[in-house]
């Protein structure tokens, strides 16, 4: 696991190849709920041991 923690403090620092983000704003009982994704098909060799895998994605919500 330590590799995937290694993926998202790079993509916190600096952008991954290929990335791409979205954001959006979703009001539900009066909050305000925020929601951030970037995604990447840049994988580490770690996780090209994983069939299926096609790209990496981090997601974070405020409310």
């Amino acid at each position: 696991m330590e590799w995937a923690l290694e993926v998202f403090k790079g993509m916190e620092e600096r952008r991954l190849p290929g990335e791409t983000e979205s954001a959006w704003e979703v009001v539900r009982d009066g909050e305000v709920w925020t929601y951030r994704v970037w995604a990447s098909p840049y994988l580490p060799d770690a996780l090209l041991a994983f069939p299926g895998c096609r790209q990496v994605v981090r997601v974070e919500r405020e409310v």
